[in-house]
């Protein structure tokens, strides 16, 4: 079951540092609706908001593989209704560790066809309110992009994903799967690829 249209912004800056190495810093912000919770039947439309930073290295090699490590932390507020009332729940995602690997399917005259596969583990911890149990999330996804401008600063993407997430706090266990669909518009600031 695809999700809902979850607007957001994802904005990073890059550094090549030569043909097979780069760093990168991303920032993300998105709004979401989860259409099934697991453990909480009663919950009508769960919804809430997640912020994500991330440092990332990638190493290019044999032909179109890329891996990336990285390091990030991601913040999260769900408010979910349950029956008439509305329940806020602030919860914060502690800082995980994330390896990636990245294949490019397709490069033809703009158009791209690239597939991810990543996997993340969440570090324990508390908070004022609650502990915080450490987790994992994996998952892919693929990418078909097109750019459309003479300086290939512009691109048009779908992306199809799959992501199962486990993070168990004192309060919550927090264990979903979701498959989506992404459509977006990159702007590009240089023109360095």
């Amino acid at each position: 079951m695809l999700s809902r249209l979850n607007p957001g912004a994802l904005g990073y800056w890059k550094l090549e540092w030569n043909d097979q190495f780069e760093t990168k810093a991303t920032f993300r912000y998105q709004n979401y609706t989860i259409v099934q919770f697991e453990d909480y039947k009663s919950i009508q439309n769960p919804n809430g908001s997640r912020l994500s930073t991330e440092l990332l290295g990638t190493y290019h090699f044999h032909n179109s593989f890329s891996l990336e490590l990285g390091f990030g932390t991601e913040e999260e507020l769900f408010n979910r209704s349950l029956n008439t009332s509305l329940i806020k729940i602030d919860t914060i995602a502690l800082p995980y560790a994330k390896l990636g690997v990245n294949y490019r399917w397709l490069s033809y005259r703009g158009i791209t066809l690239d597939q991810d596969v990543y996997g993340k583990y969440f570090f324990s911890g508390t908070t004022a309110d609650y502990s915080i149990a450490s987790g994992t999330e994996y998952g892919s996804s693929v990418t078909l992009s097109h750019r459309f401008d003479t300086l290939e600063r512009k691109r048009i993407f779908l992306n199809l994903y799959y992501q199962s997430y486990s993070q168990n706090t004192s309060i919550t266990n927090n264990q979903f799967t979701a498959i989506g669909m992404m459509l977006g518009l990159e702007f590009k600031l240089n023109d360095d690829n």
